[in-house]
């Protein structure tokens, strides 16, 4: 599942969750939530076709 993240000041950020954690929590992801999540990977954003200026992408496994 791939996201766009923004926190109270308007900033973007990359996100995705992989597959496996999907299969466990993907019916109680809603679009417009409000989450508190955790376990996660930080990582360079560098994609041809990115989604926001961020230099960052976060994983979350």
């Amino acid at each position: 599942m791939e996201l766009i993240l923004k926190d109270e000041k308007g900033d973007l950020i990359y996100a995705s969750i992989e597959k496996y954690t999907i299969k466990y929590f993907g019916d109680k992801i809603y679009d417009h939530g409000l989450y508190q999540m955790k376990y996660f990977v930080i990582a360079s954003y560098q994609s041809k076709f990115k989604s926001n200026s961020h230099k960052h992408k976060l994983t979350f496994t």
